[in-house]
């Protein structure tokens, strides 16, 4: 027979910019929450998507976070007791490029007949000391299925 050989290889991935050239730019992209199941003392799914355009010419790593607040101001916060909810941290989005983040799911409570301001937040380029940071705001309402509604802009 023939005789089977692994080879165990270790990489690691070297930038390079010319220091004075790095433009940081970027935006979000269109961020969205669904869900149903709602009610009010239980957790119900919520589920987001989101996106990050990378404007700029150099790799950037967002770190993007949902926070939701209610009518009254009250954060809401998940099933673990965080008022951040990570949509994406450290994975890197290329220059003139997009990387959308879907399906991302959370435990939160929400209550049916109430509405919310959701708050959602990327922060990028602090390897090259010019850190951004974009905010992106949206409304949304639990119906009395317990369904989430986007509110129009």
């Amino acid at each position: 027979g023939e005789a089977l050989k692994a080879r165990t290889r270790i990489g690691v991935a070297t930038y390079a910019s010319a220091k004075g050239f790095e433009q940081v730019k970027g935006s979000l992209l269109n961020t969205t929450v669904k869900g149903t199941g709602f009610s009010y003392d239980t957790f119900g799914e919520l589920v987001v998507n989101s996106g990050f355009r990378n404007e700029g010419n150099v790799h950037v790593r967002p770190l993007i976070t949902l926070a939701i607040e209610d009518d009254f101001g009250e954060i809401i916060r998940d099933e673990e007791g965080k008022e951040q909810l990570v949509l994406a941290q450290g994975g890197p989005v290329f220059p003139y490029q997009e990387r959308t983040f879907e399906g991302l799911k959370f435990k939160v409570k929400l209550q049916p007949g109430r509405r919310y301001l959701a708050r959602c937040v990327a922060q990028f380029g602090e390897f090259f000391e010019k850190t951004k940071r974009i905010n992106q705001s949206f409304a949304f309402s639990v119906n009395r299925n317990g369904e989430i509604v986007m509110e129009p802009d």
